[in-house]
């Protein structure tokens, strides 16, 4: 079978990926063309060629193209914008059009793509007999054109809206025919439905235009009438498309409301709804539409037949569904609950459109695909005697009081229902602060309480939520603007008064409501003597008013302050198992999940993982969120899907046990994973209705997005028995795989996204699940090893909770994970419940602050076991190292003091870290940076601690915690300070990082911010940024902030000579994740320093002109940067020499600001050192600076007295190789060190001063492993001898781009480069040739050529690094150089040969990196 792929020769924008298999345009939000990929190879003859829509940018008119070219696409240069540009034989179709050369040679034909969605699929074939043929969604759409060559490329155009695509396969064309025709039988249709899947349609929507009241939703899927209970019309939604002959088109009623009569209304019409202009009903209109309205028959208004079938649409039920099918004979036929109802027209057009009147008690209707099981379990519970149903499943009180309250969708005119009934908010609550009045969607039952918590908080308004109850339903209330001006039946609590019927009855009650805030909790009760309580955060204010009537619902209203509250559900809180169901003969159970696997000892329990809050309607969550059930299940058989409260994470088993079934429906437990966040699901009756970021199994069918993907996987859900345990695992690799008693049924999926939630539907026969927790072993086993049948490797993960024993100072809340201090209480100390591992992170947030009170949280860590007595009678003994103010403290003993922010002034939302590296070093960071102090590594045993002891009186744990600490585990070292000091001593850390400033990824930190101008588009992995248009809102920043100590260069890829002026370059301390970017840098009006031309401009204003350098002027290819040292000092770089200071006084952190304005249109990032530290002057980076041979020898001799291990100069070496930013994974670990002390080892004295490692004196020689240049060497030379070795001096800021290159190359811009002297060439050719690359036998003195400044315990040393190469025999040729030999002032033993050898070459992959060389000297003061 043919394998098709895309050609690498494509538009300007676009992307080639996955093995050629799928193309993306770059920047789709700024730029809609540059998008045109080919085929790479001839399509043969009746071979379709099919891609998948796989991302829409809804932004851009337009959409893909698709055709077919006779242009070879080598042979394109350059690639078009645009697809109708091509010509010799080119023929595409754009829209609805067909284009040949560029020219419509038919309008009109087929679906238009501009239309298309994401997930829809377009193809084209060419047939035997020269016909081009098009397909949409597997669909033809019949001959575009005929009698076309052969031979011919297809093309595809990403324009406007379609930005990403992907070629469908082979396997996923071979049942791409669409199903057969449907026959009367409702199960054949059904049957011939489902086999083939949903995707193989153009599957159903509504269209966008509709009634004026309705409201779409599920990707309009789903259509509401707004104002239920105000109007019964205006409610009309059409199909999308037109209907296909014997296409079954159904719906599902979702919601009625009891108070109109009349309901909905069905039918066909042949008006387009993009032109239709919609009246109130659809039987006003009166042409082309007929319409089934009760038990009758509407053609045109008129009604033609009284009684049709065997339903009347005014009597059914909430779940009922309602088909029908334009025949290919030209009958209509309506299907209710897949029941045919028989011919209801014939002669009816050919195209016409699916139109709904959600009319009267309709509310809202859902799209549905057939589904067998459903028509079955429905005829079920509709034959089914009430009798029986009352007889098995006794509705007593102890099982109404299972179900949760809900607001109802009725409710004042400024507020909305959402999350499932569960949350009320006022959606405009900047602009209006009334009409938010909601109630209950039922009556409260004695003693049951009524609670909210506030979500949102509005400052701008006075007043705040009010609370109470009222004997009005929400059907029969006219909301008042607010509730205290309803005049009976009501009692309510506002501010801290109570007033009944809007007069005040208590003046001075409670607290106070207006004093609320977000997370506060407000409830009310009405007791069974009649008593009503109010609650504020679970708090009984006390009696309020007695003899409150029965049957009252619960009311709040969201005003002033108040945008938003959502109901507490107390089944969330119950303590202890609860039984849920209903008992009866056809309920079968089985022992508790809890019971079904015992944690060894030793092991613990991840508990955060449980089923959400929000939930299906009928769905039922109890045991602290760890069961879920469905209370009626004997009457009902679906609406209860459950999701978890948390994403997985990536190799951690969601299993539940199958407590509960129930032998009466069809159909089973469905399960898999979603993108979907729980509040913003909208849970549908099942999940096979939920048509995105989905993936389900359901029986032994995989289904992606609701579609079918295929059938007979291993595990049929539907044929579980009680106790089976049901697991699900996301691989690390992306692949979805199922568990079934412990065992893998293998993958199910590939490619699943990170971040899904486990979703499990109660659907059919499974009545009842619970969540199972797997035991973690505390040591580094999976938690998965002992356990039969599972194979799965999986992390480590224990959840970071505070520990039980703690101050009497202290009160925890939030499962633990809270700590707060009493009022006016001391000894307000508590430690984290499990020890910290190596390479993990333990942080927390400061939530609240004391107005009242001065002084610091102390953070840190005890060395020992926490005590199991009370912590605050001993804490005088314990091993404590912590923060406290700026200091670090080991006990009482001040160690070290830190420049940064104090924690004095730490405030809400700040956050403290406590990171421990795999070395153990323990460092500091607030908010992200590093506090520059570290405490020593040699603990084995440490656990996190801390004591709101100032002003701070309320901290949450936000670290999930990490894997734990696994020695031999393979990957790559970040450079963390954990990683910085694996070779050094703790005091080299702590005295190092006081001056170094912290010590992030370099990985991490060189690239641009994804905040940026409008006309930015960022590319190489975020390192280049292009303005796209105009001339300005070309603002970068940098992703990290510039500390003191830091510089950050870029380097000018493009000018243009349409503008004036160029790159502007600055500073700015402003957040700028929350203040939107100004048009041009010196927009920004707070803490910014910005150069512009010759001018320096504070806050947008001019501070200093005629600057010693014009940014406009600057060539393409030069480097311009910025530099902060230590003293504050704002320096710019031109070309990597330091032009001086331009201001001064700034503080860290703030962010490196680049405008792309006016002729610059690209730059991008290549330097950001993280070692320039302290006030440098330009004579440290001079190139003649002199050796101190006196003080080099300090350097050998140990210039750190602290050390205790090792040789003092490859120590620093290391460092400064650390702080260079390579990873440490280009090494291997024997380094060679050739200082004073080092080299007598070497014996390199006397005679032997001329001996081949005699130049290497002073060096430190890093090696390195040769298997990570392996692909961009030719041959092999691991293990080789006849290789010789050579050297190249290198500038430290070239050092990575030539690692990551994997050879030397050349290229002027780098400096890599010797061009030849025209006198020295043979003949006119080798004048013109590529440059050379130069490079010599032994290493050159370079008299401190490209040295940097770096310094340690406040000494400056000048650093240089060179490159020991592998050069391959015969490639290079061997010259002198006298030039090296005029400019060498001083003469040493090793320069004599470097002055009269140099070794050059052309041939690409005639060198290999052998090592890295490192070079400390003392610089003069």
């Amino acid at each position: 079978m043919t394998s098709f792929k895309f050609h690498q020769r494509c538009g300007k924008l676009v992307t080639v990926f996955d093995d050629g298999r799928c193309a993306a345009r770059g920047c789709p939000t700024q730029e809609f063309n540059e998008g045109i990929v080919f085929s790479n190879t001839l399509l043969p003859d009746d071979k379709v060629f099919e891609v998948k829509i796989t991302k829409i940018i809804s932004s851009w008119t337009g959409s893909i193209k698709l055709g077919v070219t006779a242009v070879d696409p080598e042979n394109v240069e350059p690639v078009p914008p645009s697809s109708p540009e091509l010509l010799n034989d080119t023929w595409l179709l754009s829209g609805s059009s067909v284009l040949h050369n560029g020219r419509p040679v038919l309008q009109s034909y087929g679906i238009d793509l501009d239309n298309l969605e994401e997930g829809d699929r377009v193809g084209v074939m060419r047939t035997r007999e020269g016909d081009l043929v098009f397909y949409v969604n597997s669909c033809s759409q019949g001959v575009a054109a005929s009698n076309i060559p052969s031979n011919l490329y297809v093309v595809l155009d990403l324009y406007g809206k379609c930005s990403q695509i992907a070629i469908v396969t082979d396997r996923e064309q071979a049942g791409s025919s669409f199903f057969a025709p449907p026959s009367t039988d409702s199960n054949q249709i059904h049957e011939a439905s489902t086999s083939q899947g949903p995707r193989l349609r153009d599957k159903l929507r509504f269209h966008t235009r509709c009634g004026s009241l309705v409201k779409l939703s599920a990707n309009r899927r789903t259509g509401e009438r707004l104002k239920p209970s105000d109007e019964f019309n205006n409610g009309i939604v059409m199909t999308h498309r037109p209907l296909k002959d014997d296409e079954l088109f159904e719906i599902r009623i979702d919601r009625l409301v009891d108070k109109w009569s009349g309901s909905i209304e069905v039918g066909v019409t042949t008006h387009d709804p993009s032109t239709l202009s919609f009246p109130a009903t659809m039987t006003n209109l009166r042409s082309g539409t007929i319409m089934m309205s009760g038990c009758g028959i509407l053609t045109n208004g008129r009604g033609i037949r009284h009684e049709y079938g065997q339903m009347n649409l005014d009597e059914l039920k909430e779940g009922d569904r309602i088909g029908m099918i334009r025949k290919s004979n030209a009958e209509l036929h309506y299907y209710i609950n897949g029941v045919d109802q028989g011919v209801a027209s014939n002669k009816v057009p050919a195209r016409v459109w699916g139109v709904v009147d959600l009319y009267g008690m309709t509310v809202r209707v859902t799209i549905v695909d057939p589904d067998n099981r459903d028509e079955k379990n429905m005829s079920l519970r509709r034959n089914t005697p009430l009798a029986f149903l009352d007889m098995q499943s006794p509705i007593t009180e102890e099982a109404e009081l299972e179900e949760s309250l809900l607001f109802h969708t009725t409710c004042g005119l400024h507020a909305a229902v959402v999350n499932g009934g569960k949350t009320a908010h006022r959606p405009y609550a900047f602009e209006d602060f009334n009409h938010g009045v909601v109630l209950t969607e039922r009556t409260l039952r004695p003693g049951e309480v009524f609670e909210v918590v506030v979500d949102q908080v509005v400052p701008k308004w006075a007043g705040s939520i009010e609370i109470g109850v009222t004997t009005h339903s929400p059907l029969d209330l006219e909301f008042p603007a607010t509730m205290t001006n309803v005049r009976s039946g009501t009692y309510i609590m506002t501010g801290n008064g109570v007033m009944h019927n809007g007069t005040t009855i208590v003046d001075d009650y409670g607290q106070n409501l207006d004093q609320l805030k977000k997370g506060d909790r407000v409830g009310v009760m009405r007791a069974h003597s009649g008593m009503l309580h109010f609650y504020v955060n679970g708090i009984d204010q006390g009696p309020a008013a007695s003899n409150v009537p029965p049957n009252v619902y619960g009311v709040i209203d969201l005003y002033g302050q108040a945008a938003a509250a959502t109901i507490v559900d107390r089944n969330m809180v119950t303590n202890g198992q609860e039984e849920c169901g209903t008992p009866g003969s056809m309920m079968t159970s089985s022992l508790s999940a809890s019971t079904m696997y015992q944690p060894s000892p030793g092991d613990v329990v991840n508990t955060d993982l449980c089923f959400h809050q929000l939930h299906g309607r009928k769905a039922r969550i109890t045991n602290n969120g760890l069961t879920a059930c469905r209370p009626h299940a004997i009457g009902e058989f679906n609406d209860a899907i459950v999701i978890t409260n948390r994403p997985l994470q990536d190799g951690e088993i969601f299993e539940i046990a199958l407590e509960k079934m129930v032998d009466r429906w069809s159909g089973s437990i469905e399960a898999g994973v979603t993108l979907i966040r729980p509040e913003e699901l909208d849970f549908p009756s099942t999940l096979t209705d939920i048509d995105y970021d989905t993936w389900m199994l359901s029986g032994s069918s995989l289904m992606r997005d609701g579609e079918l993907i295929r059938n007979g996987y291993p595990c049929d859900l539907d044929s579980l028995p009680v106790g089976t345990r049901l697991g699900m695992a996301r691989h690390e690799e992306g692949s979805l795989h199922y568990y079934v008693n412990g065992r893998d049924q293998g993958p199910a999926f590939s490619y699943v996204p990170p971040g899904v939630y486990a979703i499990i539907d109660l659907y059919g026969q499974c009545a009842q699940v619970s969540l199972i927790h797997n035991p973690v072993p505390r040591q580094g086993i999976s938690v998965l090893k002992g356990r039969p049948g599972y194979d799965l490797t999986m992390d480590v993960v224990i959840p970071h909770t505070f520990s039980t024993c703690c101050g009497p100072g202290i009160i925890l809340k939030d499962v633990n994970t809270v700590a707060v201090r009493g009022e006016y209480s001391r000894n307000a100390l508590v430690c984290a419940s499990h020890q910290l591992n190596r390479d993990e992170n333990f942080e927390i947030r400061v939530e609240s602050r004391h107005p009242l009170f001065a002084g610091s949280l102390k953070f840190g860590f005890i060395t020992t076991d926490p005590p199991s007595e009370n912590l605050a009678n001993i804490v005088a003994s314990l091993d404590r190292w912590f923060i406290s103010g700026s200091s670090l403290y080991h006990n009482s003993n001040k160690e070290q003091k830190f420049m940064s922010s104090s924690f004095e002034r730490l405030g809400p939302d700040d956050r403290v870290t406590m990171k421990r590296g795999k070395t153990g070093v323990v460092v500091f960071q607030v908010n992200g940076l590093d506090l520059g102090v570290a405490a020593p590594n040699h603990y084995n045993t440490i656990y996190p601690f801390v004591e709101l002891d100032g002003a701070v009186d309320r901290v949450r744990i936000v670290s999930n915690g990490n894997p734990a600490y696994h020695p031999s585990s393979p990957g790559g070292e970040s450079l963390s300070m954990g990683s910085l000091s694996a070779n050094l001593p703790a005091s080299l850390v702590q005295d190092v990082n006081i001056e170094a400033g912290p010590s992030k990824s370099i990985e991490e930190e060189i690239k641009f911010s994804e905040i940026h101008g409008r006309n930015i588009c960022l590319v190489n992995n975020g390192l280049s940024a292009k303005r796209t248009a105009s001339y300005n809102q070309g603002i970068v920043l940098s992703r990290m902030p510039i500390v003191k100590g830091q510089k950050c260069e870029v380097r000018i890829e493009k000018l243009t000579n349409r503008w004036n002026s160029s790159l502007m370059v600055g500073l700015v301390c402003q957040p700028t994740e929350k203040n939107p970017l100004p048009v041009t840098a010196l927009g920004f009006r707070r803490s910014a320093w910005v150069v512009s031309a010759d001018t320096l401009f504070v806050n947008g204003q001019k501070a200093k002109s005629r600057l010693p350098f014009n940014l406009d002027n600057i060539a393409v290819h030069s480097t311009v940067g910025l530099s902060l040292s230590l003293d504050g000092d704002f320096h710019i770089l031109i070309d990597g020499k330091d032009l001086g200071k331009v201001a001064s006084g700034i503080s860290d952190p703030c962010y490196a600001v680049f405008d792309l304005y006016g002729q610059c249109e690209e730059i991008q990032l290549i330097n950001l050192e993280l070692i320039v530290s302290g006030y440098y002057e330009k004579a440290d980076f001079d190139c003649s600076v002199k050796e101190k041979e006196k003080q080099n020898a300090a350097i050998a001799t140990g210039i750190a007295g602290s050390f205790k291990h090792g040789c003092n100069y490859i120590n620093i070496c290391k460092l400064f190789k650390s702080f260079i930013g390579i990873p440490s994974s280009y090494f291997v670990p024997e380094v060679t060190c050739y200082c004073g002390s080092c080299s007598n080892e070497y014996k390199f004295s006397g005679s032997e001063k001329n001996s081949k490692d005699h130049h290497l004196i002073g060096w430190c020689r890093f090696p390195f492993s040769l298997s990570r240049f392996r692909e961009n060497t030719p041959v092999n030379v691991e293990g080789s001898d006849r290789w010789p070795s050579a050297y190249y001096p290198a500038e430290v800021c070239h050092i990575r781009q030539l690692l990551d290159a994997g050879q030397l190359y050349p290229s002027d811009g780098l400096g890599l480069t010797k061009p030849k002297n025209p006198v020295e060439t043979d003949s006119k050719t080798e004048e013109v040739e590529s440059p050379q690359l130069v490079f010599y036998p032994v290493l050159p003195n370079s008299s401190g050529r490209n040295a940097v400044p770096f310094r340690y315990k406040k000494q400056l040393y000048s650093c240089q690094v060179a490159f020991q190469l592998l050069v391959q025999p015969g490639s290079y040729k061997v010259s002198e150089n006298r030039k090296l030999e005029a400019s060498s002032s001083r003469r040493s033993p090793t320069s004599e040969l470097s002055d009269i050898v140099e070794w050059s070459t052309k041939e690409k992959g005639a060198t290999v990196f052998q090592a890295l060389l490192v070079k400390l000297e003392v610089n003069s003061q």
